[in-house]
């Protein structure tokens, strides 16, 4: 597959429960499965707050600049 990347457009979000969190662990579990790089985009400053304190940014990367998906999009 031409597939590289998995991103998450985290943009109309507003809040994540911790159903919703799980959620994006699964996916990003599926996603290394697959051999994708993941990442999330368009993350608002309380939801940030939130990936980070639980250390999700670590497992999907918060990418809030272009160079940094561009980054992920190339790897």
């Amino acid at each position: 597959s031409s597939v590289k990347t998995l991103v998450f457009d985290l943009g109309r979000v507003k809040f994540l429960n911790s159903m919703g969190l799980g959620m994006l662990i699964e996916m990003r579990g599926e996603a290394h499965r697959l051999q994708l790089a993941t990442g999330m985009v368009n993350v608002n400053d309380d939801l940030a707050r939130v990936i980070k304190t639980m250390k999700i940014h670590r497992l999907i990367p918060i990418c809030n600049t272009a160079r940094k998906l561009q980054r992920l999009m190339a790897a």
